[in-house]
């Protein structure tokens, strides 16, 4: 029995309807296949994922939260034999396409508000969660440690700097910066649940409220790379004002566990940016090479502005002077700024490698 046919089965069987046609919905960068079960007014969602260890995950924590009153979606079944689940619909709108919205229509206070009401249960994620966890429930690592870290900057390198800066050699220099930024990473405290996907694609915008999903790949690290996810990921849709405001909220709504300066909480920040961002960019290599994915290329282009930016403007990144000559030079490449350049890199890539 295929995947989608227990799903069917599954959807009978929990609901008691018969006859209604699973639609696909569009999906994102992973491997798991999405459907809408639509009957009347009531709509159901259901997944398929081969993956037994990523669908236990997704499960066990999607129970934990919903106990502790985070909103995310309720689950009515599962057959994690069959590789399929039924759970809550929770719409189409993503916080992104929210934000990407109220841009157009530049309503800046309803962005901000709404970026305020994700921030009010990051306490309940990050802290709370990491103390009664059962960490053995995990689906990739241990650990956001050293290991982590280091096969960040090496998916960078692989699906990124090899393939669409292949001319560029990695210096001695920018070598010892990277090893400097993993070992630097992994001195902050690994005292809480990080998500590593905390972005608003993965945060429902339903009734004026957020709903939290995709959170399967949780594992302990650093409160800092949730955070500089969700501010810096390419569909968080804010200006560097915003951003701003936002750490300040976020510092505000810590208060009870941290006692940060601003200074003092932006030094460590910005190094999760840094590393969350160039792995951004190995992220929409692998997506368009591996996947055939080729609309993330549409972010490399800002992606490279932004840590060119970056380098240049937050005090605990202005030491790494190999890593800016670099994205001064990429900046600057037409082969890696402008879209057509990318598409044909990608496919000459795709071509020589199969």
């Amino acid at each position: 029995m295929s995947a989608l046919s227990s799903l069917v089965k599954l959807f009978v069987s929990t609901i008691g309807i018969e006859g209604v046609e699973p639609i696909p919905l569009q999906g994102d960068g992973s491997d798991r296949k999405i459907y809408r079960f639509l009957y009347q007014n009531e709509s159901w969602i259901g997944v398929t994922n081969s993956s037994v260890a990523e669908n236990q995950a997704f499960l066990f924590l999607s129970k934990f939260f919903r106990e502790r009153g985070i909103p995310t979606p309720q689950i009515y079944a599962e057959d994690v034999d069959q590789h399929c689940y039924l759970l809550e619909d929770l719409g189409d709108m993503t916080l992104a396409q929210q934000v990407e919205h109220w841009n157009e229509q530049q309503r800046t206070e309803e962005i901000i508000r709404a970026y305020q009401k994700v921030i009010a249960w990051m306490p309940e994620l990050q802290i709370k969660s990491h103390a009664q966890l059962d960490y053995h429930f995990c689906f990739q690592d241990n650990m956001l440690d050293e290991t982590t870290f280091r096969w960040d900057i090496n998916y960078f390198r692989q699906y990124f700097f090899q393939i669409f800066a292949p001319d560029d050699q990695e210096s001695e220099t920018l070598t010892h910066e990277l090893e400097t930024l993993i070992h630097q990473l992994n001195q902050y405290p690994k005292n809480s649940f990080v998500y590593r996907d905390f972005q608003a694609r993965n945060i429902m915008w339903k009734k004026d409220q957020p709903y939290f999903i995709d959170y399967q790949n949780g594992c302990p690290g650093a409160l800092y790379y949730d955070f500089a996810t969700l501010l810096y990921a390419s569909k968080a849709g804010l200006s560097d004002p915003q951003k701003k405001e936002l750490i300040q909220t976020y510092i505000q709504t810590f208060a009870p566990w941290y006692s940060w300066e601003y200074e003092e909480f932006c030094n460590a920040f910005y190094l999760f940016v840094l590393i969350r961002r160039l792995r951004s960019l190995g992220t929409y290599g692998f997506l368009s090479t591996q996947k055939g994915k080729f609309h993330f290329l549409n972010a490399i282009p800002r992606t490279i502005e932004e840590i060119f930016s970056l380098l240049h403007e937050y005090p605990s990144l202005q030491s790494w002077l190999a890593l800016k000559e670099l994205f001064a030079r990429w900046r600057e490449d037409s082969n890696i700024m402008k879209q057509e350049r990318l598409e044909s890199r990608a496919n000459q890539f795709k071509q020589t490698s199969s």
